[in-house]
């Protein structure tokens, strides 16, 4: 995303109120979906940890204190990156926009066994670009942790997030969400093989989020 994007502009505008949310009062279905985010985790506890749109850094934190991984943060907005920093010594984060990391080749040589993409994929044309950056990023037997709120139908649709069931005080934020098929065929052209995915649901049936996990495809030799 860059600088002009109006979905960063409006996480930018956001910062103070999500870092109050999330370590004060997040609302219910933040709970079933970090919940849901950690136990795939789990299953496989990583050495290494890379969020990419980590915020203020709770997921990096929680991974750490549970299962010892090194992890690395990486987001677009100043005033979360500084957040993440100032209560978290033993992290390393970085603020980039997308487009800035993949341009850039950041963190170049690095490899990481889960990658996690938790609510920070907002519908913008280089969010292909971004996955196969991503994908590179992978150690062989590496995962790619992707949660979302899919569209619920066919075709990308425009949304405005209004916040309604958080706390604070916020500026709406637009984004383009895709339906489930549509994010399972980006991580294919990024060469990812998809898992099926999981539907998370809160206790009335609302769906809160999908959760996919994908990994680095295995090339035969010969097969290109």
């Amino acid at each position: 995303m860059s600088a002009r994007d109006p979905t960063l502009e409006s996480w930018r505008a956001n910062a103070a109120p999500w870092i109050h949310a999330i370590r004060e009062a997040p609302p219910a279905s933040r709970a079933i979906t970090s919940r849901a985010l950690l136990a795939e985790i789990a299953r496989a506890p990583p050495r290494r940890l890379l969020d990419a749109g980590c915020g203020e850094g709770w997921l990096v934190r929680a991974v750490r204190t549970r299962h010892g991984s090194a992890g690395v943060g990486v987001d677009g907005v100043r005033d979360l990156i500084a957040a993440a920093r100032a209560c978290d010594r033993a992290g390393r984060y970085h603020c980039s926009s997308y487009r800035a990391l993949v341009a850039r080749d950041a963190l170049r040589g690095q490899r990481f066994d889960v990658v996690v993409c938790n609510f920070a994929l907002f519908g913008s044309s280089g969010d292909a670009a971004l996955l196969r950056w991503l994908a590179s990023r992978l150690r062989p037997a590496g995962r790619l942790l992707l949660q979302t709120v899919p569209a619920p139908r066919p075709g990308a649709i425009r949304i405005e997030e209004h916040f309604a069931h958080w706390n604070g005080n916020w500026t709406p934020m637009p984004y383009r969400a895709r339906p489930a098929g549509a994010w399972r065929g980006l991580c294919r052209r990024a060469d990812l093989a998809v898992r099926p995915g999981r539907v998370l649901r809160a206790p009335d049936g609302t769906t809160v989020s999908m959760l996919l996990c994908a990994r680095k495809r295995r090339h035969r030799p010969g097969s290109g």
